[in-house]
């Protein structure tokens, strides 16, 4: 019982990191404006969303935002590398964090 309180207590952190960053960058996909915002100002407003947050262990310079097929593109894929017990290590894949924007509308 207690290795696996080990082990609840290990991950936890780290899935409540990846379901903020998840909620960050869906929200702030929702919200961009294609006619008007650029990917700098996408990229500024998702870091002061992370900041804001207290989301450390995912920083800005980890978000790849590329323009592709007319939308926007925030890839926030990352792992995370934790401490288990004694020499053994860890990993969290999170490799669903792709978000599109919608595209900008031609008047």
């Amino acid at each position: 019982m207690g290795a696996g309180l080990v082990l609840v207590l290990r991950i936890l952190p780290g899935y409540f990191e990846y379901m903020a960053v998840k909620d960050l960058i869906i929200r702030a996909a929702a919200e961009h404006d294609a006619r008007s915002e650029t990917i700098p100002d996408l990229r500024s407003r998702l870091s002061k969303l992370l900041t804001t947050n207290q989301i450390y262990d995912t920083t800005i310079d980890d978000i790849r935002i590329y323009r592709e097929r007319g939308v926007i593109v925030i890839d926030a894929n990352y792992e995370k590398r934790f401490a288990l017990i004694w020499i053994l290590d860890g990993v969290m894949k999170f490799d669903d964090l792709v978000v599109e924007t919608a595209p900008a509308e031609r008047t």
